[in-house]
């Protein structure tokens, strides 16, 4: 295999001197591209782009933040991947195998933040939405009300200090095929942080759940039972093998939050984060969340690949 490693900036100008030949560069500006929004034809992308989202978000905020930035970043997946096995991969597949590599931190990062901003754009709305009954009867089960759902995650995203994603979570308990059953969660991960389980050993060094930093949680793992039961959790022989981390969350991500600060300042202003997240609430896109809950319920809580990154 080979990928350019990135570890300083440097050894990241002169590694891009070894794919600057037009050729190289013509065959790599085709591999990954921005996916478009609303469907193939990219109607949401094309209203966007003319009017914002209304209520929200200003047309060169969209520009800025989508067009600009996603085709940044893909433009990143093709210089670094051109000529390797992750050329043709999806952004969600290179994140979750990077992770494992801390010499590719940065692929790890732009391929991780094409991922995320995708899902949230896709999750964007022109109007007001109305919640389908069942995606509604779950969160009311898991957070007695839509109210309080929206409260948990305004509030969660308010107090962030810095960038990051708070994510609404659909989680798989049980066996799979047998008394399977889910519920929902919000998580909370900074910067290019994953919220999916593959992509375990890039969670953060604290996690928000125990405050335990990594040798904390490995002193107390070690006074842990060694002897492996059943198919799935952290004493199974998956969990003691590491394909599954004993602190991840088994779920897939139904919605976002984006945090970041390029998306609520150009239009709210520095002080203006708390009316940003409140426009948001009103401009989520249910029919896309309700999408991503029946795949998560087909799945059975192995999180999935299936958003489109290339031609």
């Amino acid at each position: 295999m080979i990928l350019r490693r990135i570890a300083r900036p440097q050894a990241i100008a002169k590694q891009f001197e070894k794919i600057s030949s037009p050729a190289i560069l013509q065959q790599c500006r085709f591999k990954h591209s921005v996916p478009p929004l609303g469907g193939p034809n990219n109607e949401k992308g094309e209203y966007f782009s003319e009017h914002g989202v209304p209520g929200f978000l200003s047309p060169k905020t969209y520009r800025q933040a989508w067009k600009q930035y996603q085709q940044h970043l893909v433009d990143q997946l093709d210089e670094l991947t051109v000529g390797s096995e992750y050329e043709h991969k999806t952004p969600h597949v290179i994140h979750t195998q990077m992770s494992r590599q801390p010499q590719y931190a940065y692929l790890y990062n732009i391929s991780a933040m094409a991922c995320f901003n995708h899902l949230w754009w896709e999750g964007i709305s022109d109007v007001k939405k109305s919640v389908p009954e069942n995606l509604r009867k779950d969160i009311e089960e898991s957070f007695h009300s839509m109210d309080s759902l929206r409260n948990e995650m305004l509030e969660s995203a308010d107090a962030m200090f810095g960038n990051g994603f708070v994510w609404l979570m659909k989680e798989s308990v049980g066996q799979a095929g047998v008394g399977m059953h889910s519920n929902l969660r919000i998580l909370c991960t900074y910067n290019a942080g994953s919220p999916y389980a593959e992509a375990w050993k890039m969670k953060q060094d604290k996690e928000s759940s125990t405050g335990l930093n990594v040798q904390e949680r490995n002193n107390i793992q070690m006074n842990r039972p060694q002897n492996t039961v059943g198919s799935f959790g952290r004493y199974s022989q998956q969990g003691k093998d590491g394909s599954i981390s004993s602190n991840s969350l088994q779920a897939i991500p139904l919605l976002c939050l984006n945090t970041w600060q390029h998306m609520w300042i150009p239009d709210y202003g520095i002080l203006g984060k708390r009316s940003y997240l409140g426009a948001w609430w009103d401009r989520i896109d249910w029919d896309v969340v309700y999408q991503r809950y029946n795949h998560a319920s087909r799945t059975a809580g192995m999180a999935g690949n299936g958003y489109p990154y290339r031609r």
